[in-house]
């Protein structure tokens, strides 16, 4: 991971994430690019903070932050989108391939928040379309002044989905020094999608069994994967339980201080799956946590 790009509106919220992206580049040795993309009739301010409106205005603000930051070592450079666009996150997005990044780092705010970006088209560009990770800093004005990442979350599950969490959390832990923890579970019958749930009352004893052998299973793939990450030399634990895989996994991250939770989505196919209600676009909408989202490979979807 070589290069990080931070959309900025210039609201202070969203100057919550450069100590969070300059970490990151620190222990990458990645360049950051500080972006702004001027957004066509936008308002002087939005939730009584400043938001940019000019190609001026936005190189000035844009300049004095990579010189504020330029004591950090980080290579820091600043871009802004000079033609007006209706829609910000189509500018990022077009960006990604333009300046040739690794990944994007959003502040979840103001007219950029969770409802707006997973709705309808929004959600499918950012994350069909997109074939870079997306970090996601769900409350910025959290964040602490001294940025960590000593333990990072990993729900696992799907064999597509969990290769391609661990490969980014193989990269993430090295760099950043942190522990992994391994999360698996399994929905209980009462946790089971509509279709699924329908068919367990019909033949519970067979829902039962099903449900047997899947826990078994379950904690074998889990053993597995996390001896397969010590064996490398990683820092493992594992946690594992039934029931709704969010509610668990919440309380995970929470009670276990997590820094950072890793989810893998779905990348040019199937993503009508990924935005409609699933474990992740759940996680997304609820958990403070920052989340790295992956996309899946195109061999995977």
């Amino acid at each position: 991971m070589k290069h990080l790009l931070l959309p900025l509106d210039g609201s202070a919220s969203a100057e919550r994430i450069l100590p969070y992206g300059l970490f990151i580049a620190q222990r990458f040795e990645a360049d950051v690019t500080l972006l702004h993309i001027i957004e066509a009739e936008a308002p002087r301010t939005v939730h009584g903070q400043r938001h940019l409106r000019t190609q001026g205005e936005a190189t000035a603000y844009l300049g004095s932050l990579a010189e504020k930051y330029a004591s950090t070592g980080v290579p820091i450079h600043i871009h802004v989108h000079e033609e007006a666009l209706e829609d910000p996150i189509q500018g990022i997005r077009s960006h990604e391939e333009e300046l040739k990044v690794d990944l994007i780092i959003l502040s979840v705010h103001g007219h950029l928040n969770t409802r707006r970006l997973f709705r309808g088209n929004v959600a499918q560009r950012i994350f069909a379309e997109s074939t870079k990770p997306i970090l996601l800093v769900k409350k910025p004005e959290l964040l602490e002044d001294i940025i960590c990442l000593q333990r990072i979350l990993v729900p696992t599950g799907e064999d597509a989905h969990q290769e391609q969490a661990l490969r980014a959390a193989r990269e993430w832990a090295g760099p950043c020094d942190a522990e992994l923890d391994l999360v698996r579970v399994v929905r209980t019958p009462d946790t089971l999608k509509v279709e699924r749930r329908v068919a367990a009352r019909l033949l519970p004893r067979t829902a039962e069994d099903l449900f047997e052998l899947e826990q078994h299973s379950a904690q074998g793939d889990l053993e597995s994967a996390a001896n397969a990450l010590k064996a490398q030399g990683y820092e493992v634990r594992t946690f594992y339980d039934t029931g709704d895989p969010v509610r668990i996994i919440k309380k995970i991250a929470v009670r276990e201080k997590s820094d950072l939770v890793i989810l893998a989505s779905h990348g040019k196919r199937g993503t009508s799956a990924f935005i409609d209600q699933s474990v992740g676009n759940r996680l997304v909408q609820t958990l403070h946590t920052p989340i790295l989202m992956v996309p899946l490979s195109r061999e995977d979807t």
